[in-house]
Formats: C-alpha cells, structure tokens, sequence
C-alpha cells in the first residue's frame, strides 16, 4: 500500500508570493487546497469528480484532473476575449460609420435602419466563432504554456508541487497524488 504524504499548507507560500508583488495562479485539487485557491491572485480546481470545495473557492474550474488543461484553459479565453472585442469594435465602428453617412444625408431612414440590421448579424456571426473550435495548444509534453499570463512576459513551467516562480508570475500546483 502506498503511504500518502502529509499535504503541505500552500496559503502561506501565497501570501509570500502576494506580498513580493507577484501573481499568483494557485492549481489544485483537493480540500487542502481551498485556502490557497481563494487566496490567489487567481485560483484554478481541478475538479473531474465535482471538485466540492476546492470547487467553490477557486476563480476557475477545470472539469479535468489533468494540470496541463490549464494552458488550454487560458489558450480558450485569450480566443474568445479577442473575438469578443473585435465584434464590439466592428459593431461600433461600422454603426458609427453608417450613423455619420446617414446624418449627412447619404442613408435614407429605411436603408439605415436595414444597414444596422445586417451589422448586427455580421458581428453576431462573427461573436458565434467563439463556440467553434479554434487554434488548440499541445499539452502532450506535460508543460503548460502560456504567453503574456496575467501580464507577465512569455512562459514556460513544468507544473509541479513545490511552487514555481518566474519572472512576473507564480505557479503553484498539487497534483494530489
């Protein structure tokens, strides 16, 4: 039978790291985790089989027990941000185009209110490749990779128990095993 080792507190390697300005993205995925997670600048569970409290304190779940779904986590929400906002910025700029060409007389009322109907549908199209696959980042290799994470340059950390500090930002991870 394999003998557990006792979970090391990670709460207060947070707050250290906190306290020298960095942040922090605590991954874990037990019980003794939750203080960390909560404390971190940002907390992600591993919760394959519902996580429970872990669950409930961190900012994010991923619904896997695999470490490196972080990098593809992040990889996701850096693609739909960047489609979100180029949709608000096409809408508005193609509407703010449209309501000048009509305030001078070019546009009648008629045409102008058919014009924003189809920006409208053109930006929602657009928002609607969020759901559709996109760019995937390989986590074959066990290295989560992630560029520009919470501000910090580009990086590159094996996930491991012990944390894992770089430049602008501090892993810490327990895979619980």
């Amino acid at each position: 039978m394999k003998k557990k080792r006792p979970a090391k507190p990670r709460r207060p390697v947070v707050e250290t790291l906190e306290r020298q300005g960095q942040r922090v993205v605590m991954l874990g995925d037990g019980t003794n985790d939750a203080p960390a997670l909560r404390r971190a600048t940002v907390g992600v569970a591993l919760a394959a089989h519902g996580g429970g409290i872990s669950a409930e304190a961190a900012d994010a779940v991923i619904l896997a027990d695999d470490p490196t779904r972080l990098a593809d986590a992040i990889a996701i929400s850096r693609r739909t941000l960047g489609i979100a906002r180029q949709s608000i910025w096409a809408g508005l700029g193609l509407t703010s185009v449209a309501m000048v060409a009509a305030a001078l007389g070019h546009i009648p009322p008629t045409v102008g209110a058919l014009l924003q109907e189809v920006i409208d549908v053109a930006v929602i199209l657009n928002a609607l490749r969020a759901s559709g696959p996109g760019r995937t980042t390989s986590t074959a290799s066990g290295i989560a990779t992630a560029e520009n994470l919470l501000g910090g340059k580009a990086l590159q950390a094996e996930l491991q128990p012990d944390p894992i500090q770089t430049s602008n930002v501090s892993f810490t991870g327990d895979s619980g095993r």
